[in-house]
């Protein structure tokens, strides 16, 4: 309760740029929002939010769904003393069952005064940044959608790769010696990406550079980097939700998978999934001869697939420098799949925190 204020000097400032929802309906919903259960902001929209639903239950919806991300925004907050007007809320039981009249009875009953304040511009372009892009109807044929950290979690098959590896040369695990290889293979994909070393060098330097930084044995580099891609073609862990997501979108779309990883450890990993049921053709950039996000890339994926109105295709990934810095090069629009929501340095139609949202967004 004590968050009200904040809550409601937030929604009076989006709607200076958001008018197309009930200001009212909006408020309380984003008020009460501390009385849903989510473990993320964004499954309030997947429980609540139906494209048959009136203005109204919308606008109460949204309004949950701003609550929630401003509850989780990490903000210097101070508190200062107000009243609380009851009349301005109103119980929207009959709606969503949480919200009881004896809850919110309870809870102003229990109120102590005081509320909390914020950074209101800061927190309103955050909210806006989330909410805006629901606010918009899309319409996409054909979706061209990265595999690793978007479909598939790399995160986990790259430590599981990594930790297996060492143990197979008696090397004893800690964070800052996988820490150091995740940073040099970072700099070394991008690398790739700029053109500027190939695949095979980067699995012979990764290793090697890591050792050499941490003084370790770096003769075994090569090795290591060989027995570690051999590990991750067996990793083909889904992110949560993201098989579902696969389905669910091929039922309505043309799915194409894009991705820079390598070529044997990609084919192993999807064919040892049944993800091959979900899309109807794979771009490998070491095939193609250029890597995302070479608008030569997408020259040759958008020759090789049937629909050819660029309004109707959409980028899906989770990589600025490759995936979506790619569709800007080749003037597609993109959804950036991120946790953290902040503005990309590139064009982008919205941020998800995961794929298992994307049809929703797509047909709310």
């Amino acid at each position: 309760m004590h968050n009200w204020y904040l809550h409601k000097k937030v929604i009076d400032n989006l709607f200076d740029r958001i008018n197309t929802l009930e200001y009212q309906t909006l408020l309380k919903g984003c008020i009460f929002s501390y009385l849903i259960n989510y473990d993320n902001p964004y499954d309030i929209l997947l429980k609540y939010l139906k494209p048959s639903l009136n203005n109204h239950d919308k606008s109460l919806v949204y309004g949950l769904f701003s609550g929630a991300i401003i509850d989780s925004i990490n903000t210097n907050v101070r508190c200062i003393n107000l009243s609380f007007d009851q009349k301005m809320i109103e119980s929207e039981n009959e709606f969503i069952e949480e919200l009881n009249k004896e809850i919110i009875s309870s809870e102003i009953r229990n109120y102590d005064g005081k509320t909390v304040d914020g950074d209101v511009g800061e927190i309103s372009e955050y909210v806006y940044m989330c909410l805006n892009p629901w606010l918009t109807k899309h319409d996409y044929s054909t979706l061209l959608i990265d595999l690793d950290n978007t479909i598939f979690d790399f995160d986990l098959g790259e430590y599981i790769s990594f930790v297996n590896v060492i143990k197979k040369h008696n090397l004893e695990y800690n964070d800052t010696f996988f820490e150091t290889y995740k940073r040099i293979n970072k700099m070394l994909w991008k690398e790739i990406e700029d053109g500027l070393i190939t695949k095979d060098e980067m699995s012979r330097q990764r290793f090697t550079l890591t050792f050499r930084e941490l003084h370790m044995n770096e003769d075994i580099g090569p090795l290591c980097g060989e027995e570690y891609k051999e590990e991750l073609s067996h990793r083909n862990d889904y992110i949560e939700g993201a098989r579902k997501a696969m389905k669910e979108l091929n039922e309505h779309y043309h799915i194409a998978i894009i991705t820079n990883g390598v070529k044997t450890t990609q084919i192993s990993r999807i064919s040892s999934t049944d993800l091959n049921n979900y899309f109807e053709e794979l771009f490998i950039s070491e095939e193609i001869g250029f890597e995302k996000p070479s608008v030569n890339y997408f020259e040759y994926v958008l020759d090789h697939i049937e629909e050819k109105d660029k309004t109707k295709i959409l980028v899906i990934g989770d990589s600025i420098s490759s995936d979506i810095k790619g569709a800007y090069n080749a003037n597609l629009d993109a959804v950036w799949i991120s946790k953290e929501i902040k503005k990309a340095e590139y064009p982008i139609i919205a941020t998800l925190p995961s794929i298992k949202y994307l049809y929703l967004f797509l047909n709310h």
